[in-house]
C-alpha cells in the first residue's frame, strides 16, 4: 500500500505529491523552486529514499522545482521542447532563476519505481505530452482533469484532443478511481461523470 502527501506549493498553487511505500519515494510535480516550498518537499520526503521525479506535464508550474533535486526526473517526450520552452519564458518574463534539467523519457504502460507501481496513460489536450499517472485504487491527473472543469488548452494544448481525453476518461476510467489534481481538492472520478457527458 501506498502512502499520499499532498503539499499544497505557495508558487502557482500547485499541488505537489510524494508518493511513499516504506522507505521509499517518488515526487511528483515539484512546481516550485521557492525555499520555502523545497523546504516543505523535503520535509515530506524526510528520510525516504527518493527514486525519481515525476512530471505529468511540461509546463513551468509543475517542473520549476525540478533542478533543486538530484534524481532521475522524468517527463513525456511530447512535452520536452514546451518544457524547455516555458523555463525559458519563466526566466525572461517572470524574472524566476530556473534552471532547464534534463529529461528522462516517462514512456506510456507500467513503470515500476522500487514497490511504487505506475501505469502511465498519454492523456493529451492540455499539453501534448500530458499524463495521467494511476496507483493502485487513485490516479494523479495533473491539470488534464480537476474537480468540475478540465485544464486549458491555449498554451502547448490542443482542444479537440482534450475532448477525445476526456471521452475516454469517462468512458474508461473506473468510477471509484480517487483524483488527485494538479490544483484544486482531490475528488473522485464518479463525481464527474456527468458535466464530463456534456462537454
Amino acid at each position: 500500500m501506498v502512502n499520499v502527501d499532498i503539499i499544497k506549493l505557495k508558487l502557482f498553487s500547485t499541488n505537489c505529491y510524494v508518493i511513499s511505500s516504506g522507505e521509499e519515494c517518488i515526487l511528483v510535480d515539484p512546481g516550485s523552486d521557492l525555499l520555502d516550498d523545497i523546504h516543505n518537499i523535503r520535509n515530506a520526503i524526510g528520510e525516504k529514499t527518493l527514486l525519481a521525479i515525476i512530471f505529468t506535464h511540461g509546463h513551468y508550474d509543475h517542473t520549476a522545482g525540478g533542478y533543486c533535486f538530484s534524481e532521475n526526473r522524468y517527463l513525456h517526450k511530447a512535452d520536452f521542447l514546451l518544457a524547455e520552452e516555458q523555463i525559458d519564458y519563466a526566466r525572461v518574463n517572470h524574472n524566476y532563476d530556473l534552471k532547464l534539467s534534463p529529461f528522462l523519457e516517462l514512456r506510456e504502460g507500467e513503470v515500476n519505481f522500487g514497490d511504487i507501481r505506475l501505469n502511465v496513460v498519454n492523456t493529451p489536450g492540455h499539453t501534448m505530452g500530458s499524463v495521467c499517472i494511476f496507483i493502485e485504487d487513485f490516479i494523479l491527473t495533473g491539470d488534464t482533469l480537476f474537480d468540475g472543469v478540465y485544464g486549458r488548452t491555449d498554451v502547448g494544448g490542443n482542444t479537440k484532443l482534450m475532448k477525445e481525453t476526456l471521452l475516454m476518461i469517462r468512458e474508461k476510467f473506473d468510477p471509484s478511481l480517487k483524483i488527485y489534481p494538479g490544483h484544486g481538492r482531490p475528488s473522485y472520478v464518479k463525481d464527474q461523470l456527468d458535466w464530463l457527458a456534456r462537454v
